[in-house]
């Protein structure tokens, strides 16, 4: 194991976290303590976290935009009032959430840098990978956020427009597209999540001497081989995984039988990162479901039909850029908690071929441990309720 890695778990996650402490969200602090990295409980990013609720409360007290909930206003002024409301109480969700789960944050990220330095699976070309697509997903992000400031900037003094948009309407639309940043929370963590599995999966099938017969390149899937957007792919780990001595001498019976217990602790930790995101997962999945419905709905009623205040016309400018982004944004978290679900099921697949070629009981029995084991992995979920994957995807 090296002992002073150029890349390491810390700085995968520094940008997001540097980020998520800023809006009250990455509630611990990390530093290196004997070559590796150490994360504790932060108690000043929890007190600032509890200061940024103190005056999300305050704000929703004082909230302007009552006005447009209660008095005769056209239909999308009136909605667009229903998701600035929905969105302050979501944002104060989501810091008491992950805040209130502290301790489990740094029991989680502890347990990443044990399986990612001692076990090795979490490679330095797994990381730097993983943390250029984190990077491409905070600079997606950002753009956007800069995009929409600029529209509203554009719409503000533009003389095309009849508009003048109070303090309290464009900290509603910059809070927003800033609540994307809650995807590049969830996609930084997946990635890790993505790179350990494939680095298993390479080490794992070189300790067994296994080789994937692939008779068609072009249309086998290889985990190793991920998404980020549509036709934007890049290579998880480029490195070759070579079993350590220690592995070399085991019987096969007893690789099957480490890689499980390997397995195993991968599964815990997405479970205690699912955990972690418990009940916000939820929470977040309902809200967003119903802001995209009610902003997509605000398009439409705009183009159907026209109304006499000028504030409409910006309105519906604001929330086709609005739908469209979070739509973007709901369908690749969703697709991302599918794959991360795949791929842990995925290994089953190999281990069903595999068990052909056993010479010895003891594999056999190894083998089938090792399968109903991956089978009780507890699909990644909102609480429970329902699976993170594309089936939600339809009925929106």
């Amino acid at each position: 194991m090296n002992e002073n890695p150029e890349m390491c778990l810390c700085r995968f996650f520094g940008l997001v976290f540097y980020i998520g402490r800023t809006i009250g969200v990455s509630p611990v602090i990390w530093k290196h303590e004997e070559g590796t990295c150490v994360y504790r409980k932060s108690m000043y990013s929890l007190t600032w976290s509890f200061v940024l609720i103190i005056l999300l409360v305050l704000k929703l007290g004082t909230y302007t935009e009552f006005e447009a909930l209660t008095a005769v206003h056209a239909l999308p002024i009136l909605l667009n009032g229903v998701t600035d409301l929905l969105y302050y109480l979501y944002l104060m969700v989501m810091i008491l959430n992950i805040n209130w789960r502290a301790t489990q944050w740094e029991k989680l990220l502890n347990n990443m840098n044990r399986v990612s330095r001692n076990d090795g699976l979490l490679c330095e070309t797994a990381l730097r990978t993983g943390r250029k697509v984190t990077y491409t997903f905070v600079a997606t992000v950002f753009l956007i956020v800069i995009s929409n400031c600029a529209i509203l900037a554009y719409l503000q003094f533009s003389d095309s427009y009849e508009t003048k948009f109070s303090f309290q309407f464009i900290g509603g639309k910059v809070m927003q597209n800033g609540v994307l940043m809650f995807y590049v929370y969830v996609f930084s963590y997946t990635s890790a999540f993505i790179g350990i599995l494939t680095c298993f999966e390479k080490v794992s099938l070189a300790a067994l001497k296994y080789k994937k017969i692939e008779p068609m390149e072009k249309i086998t899937p290889s985990d190793n081989q991920q998404e980020i957007f549509f036709g934007f792919t890049y290579t998880v780990c480029a490195s070759e995984h070579i079993p350590s001595p220690e592995i070399s001498e085991l019987t096969k019976a007893e690789v099957l039988e480490y890689f499980r217990i390997l397995h195993e602790r991968i599964s815990e930790l997405i479970n205690g990162f699912n955990g972690c995101m418990n009940p916000l997962l939820l929470v977040h999945v309902v809200i967003e479901i119903i802001v995209i419905v009610i902003n997509w709905y605000s398009v439409i009623i705009k183009i159907a039909y026209d109304f006499t205040e000028p504030e409409t016309q910006t309105i519906f400018v604001l929330n086709l850029v609005f739908a469209i982004s979070h739509t973007i944004g709901l369908f690749v978290f969703l697709r991302n908690g599918q794959k991360l679900s795949n791929m842990v099921q995925g290994y089953i697949g190999f281990l069903t071929e595999y068990s052909t070629r056993v010479s010895t009981e003891e594999e056999y029995i190894q083998v089938r441990i090792f399968i109903e084991k991956i089978e009780e992995h507890r699909q990644f979920s909102a609480s429970g309720i329902f699976p993170i994957d594309l089936g939600i995807a339809g009925p929106v």
